[in-house]
C-alpha cells in the first residue's frame, strides 16, 4: 500500500509540476466566470502564442487559382501547417459558396510555407479559408493553436 501511495504522490508531482512549468511559458491567462442559479463555473482559456506569424493569399497564376500561404513559430512543432482549407467561389465577388475542400497541410518543423499552390478553377471570384495550426511536442499535455484565416480574393476568367 506504501508502494502504491508513493507512486500516485510521484504521478501527482510530475503533474503539478509540467502544469506549472506550462502555465509559466503561456502569453495570457483569459478567466471568464459564469453563474447560472446554483453554480459558479470559472473557464480557463489560454492563449498559447505558438504561432507567431500567418498569412495566406490567393492570385491567378496562369489561368489558375494559386494559393500562398505561410504559418510560423519560434520553436520546432510536431505539427504546423494548415487545416480545414476550403476553397470558396462566387459568381458576384460577395456570396461565397464552399467550392473545393483540400487535405489539411502539416509539416513537423517551426515553418509551413505554401507557395504557388495551384488548383484548376472555372471562371469566378476565388477566396480560400483555413486553419493555420500549431502543436508543441511533448509528452506532458502538449499545447496546440488554432488561428482561423481568410485570403483575400481574386477573380480568375
Amino acid at each position: 500500500m506504501k508502494k502504491m501511495n508513493r507512486i500516485i504522490s510521484v504521478i501527482i508531482t510530475l503533474i503539478f509540476l509540467n502544469r506549472n512549468s506550462v502555465s509559466s511559458m503561456v502569453n495570457a491567462y483569459d478567466n471568464e466566470v459564469t453563474t447560472t442559479e446554483n453554480a459558479t463555473t470559472i473557464v480557463d482559456v489560454k492563449t498559447t502564442g505558438l504561432i507567431n506569424l500567418h498569412s495566406i493569399s490567393v492570385k491567378c497564376l496562369n489561368g489558375k487559382l494559386a494559393i500562398n500561404a505561410e504559418t510560423t513559430s519560434t520553436e520546432n512543432m510536431k505539427q504546423i501547417g494548415l487545416k480545414n482549407i476550403v476553397i470558396q467561389r462566387s459568381s458576384n465577388g460577395s456570396d461565397w459558396t464552399d467550392y473545393i475542400i483540400l487535405n489539411d497541410m502539416l509539416i513537423e518543423g517551426n515553418e509551413h510555407i505554401l507557395s504557388d499552390y495551384s488548383v484548376n478553377v472555372f471562371t469566378g471570384y476565388y477566396r480560400v479559408k483555413c486553419d493555420h495550426y500549431a502543436k508543441e511536442k511533448g509528452i506532458w499535455f502538449p499545447d496546440d493553436e488554432t488561428i482561423s484565416n481568410t485570403s483575400n480574393s481574386v477573380y480568375i476568367s
